[in-house]
């Protein structure tokens, strides 16, 4: 999460005063052994991963459907990193992820969680890496941050400005690494364009159209459904205020 000395917001508290509890300071080695972490493929990744065999990193995935599944792939694959650790509500996707973990893995020991809570008081664990619903984005992020754990996150940042805020204050605390998940800018190709653009090759840029030529297939009419045995709603629920299930 870069940003400027002259834009470095005041130090504050984060409010999840329940997470000072999780927050013991682990003396852990860095998840990184250099700034920069770029996970859209291994194109990309600036061999974060070279460390010695005796000082393998260990991983855990929080929220493993969708691109919570893609994350666990990258970082499967990398040499020197294990998958320590898998974390979702439903147990139906950790099932399924730990099969597809077993497939490039098949010694895997990942351990499994339905609380994220539990992961972050795993000492073992160096790094996590979150796929969950939006509004879990920078709670988990900030008491990963406590809990001594270098963070991977995906799109957005944060629910709020205020959120981002205090995860910012959160990581440089507790000095820890984090990325944001903007894969495809992480790759050469938009590298390639932001030198162009500030060389001037294609003059002053004064004006940027962007579009989207895909629509909405709607959801139609969602009626609320009962809650699935699998999937402990209230949890995915989290700090959002509580909503019927509706599955769309």
């Amino acid at each position: 999460m870069s940003h400027s000395k002259n834009s470095k917001p005041s130090e504050v508290e984060s409010p999840l005063s329940a997470g000072e509890g999780l927050g013991v300071r682990f003396s852990r080695r860095s998840f990184l052994k250099q700034a920069g972490l770029g996970l859209a493929g291994f194109a990309i990744i600036p061999g974060f991963a070279r460390v010695a065999p005796s000082d393998r990193l260990r991983v855990a995935h929080i929220g493993v459907n969708g691109m919570g599944n893609e994350h666990m792939n990258w970082f499967a694959n990398l040499p020197g990193v294990d998958v320590a650790a898998l974390c979702d509500v439903d147990e139906l996707h950790l099932n399924k992820t730990l099969k597809s973990l077993k497939g490039i893995k098949a010694d895997t020991q990942a351990k499994l969680y339905g609380d994220f809570r539990q992961v972050l008081d795993n000492k073992d664990i160096d790094a996590v890496t979150i796929a969950t619903p939006d509004h879990w984005h920078a709670t988990i992020a900030i008491l990963a941050f406590q809990a001594g754990k270098d963070v991977y996150g995906e799109k957005p940042l944060s629910y709020d400005v205020r959120e981002g805020q205090l995860m910012l204050a959160a990581q440089e605390k507790y000095k820890r690494i984090f990325q944001l998940g903007t894969q495809i800018h992480a790759g050469e190709t938009y590298h390639r364009v932001v030198d162009l653009i500030k060389s001037g090759a294609i003059g002053e840029v004064k004006t940027v159209r962007v579009w989207k030529d895909s629509k909405s297939p709607g959801l139609g009419n969602p009626k609320v459904q009962p809650i699935p045995k699998n999937l402990n709603y209230d949890m995915w629920l989290g700090p959002a205020p509580k909503v019927d299930y509706i599955p769309e």
